[in-house]
């Protein structure tokens, strides 16, 4: 999870992220054909937190999984103008240790 970290000055289990998660090298003439992508976040938990909420979109479709277990697909059907963000409660998912 590149450019992500955790906030101090808020709950433990808060993560704060500077950016959105994307293939290296696309560029806007890519986006003639469909593209699939894989992407795969490393998280590492002493303290299992009793919830954990992971704010996730896409610009079409996603599928989550939190260590090999579905959690969910998404995100809520936008338009151009309106883009929503799904907020998914991963805690119970969690396990002590590193994650991916």
């Amino acid at each position: 999870m590149d450019g992500c970290r955790n906030d101090e000055r808020e709950r433990p289990q808060t993560m704060k992220c500077d950016g959105w998660m994307w293939l290296p090298g696309w560029e806007n003439c890519d986006d003639v054909e469909p593209t699939i992508a894989y992407f795969r976040g490393r998280l590492v938990i002493n303290q299992l937190p009793p919830s954990l909420l992971l704010k996730i979109s896409a610009d079409s479709r996603y599928k989550l999984y939190v260590n090999g277990q579905f959690v969910e697909m998404g995100p809520s059907r936008g338009n151009p103008d309106t883009w929503y963000v799904d907020t998914v409660d991963i805690g119970i998912y969690l396990r002590p240790g590193e994650m991916f």
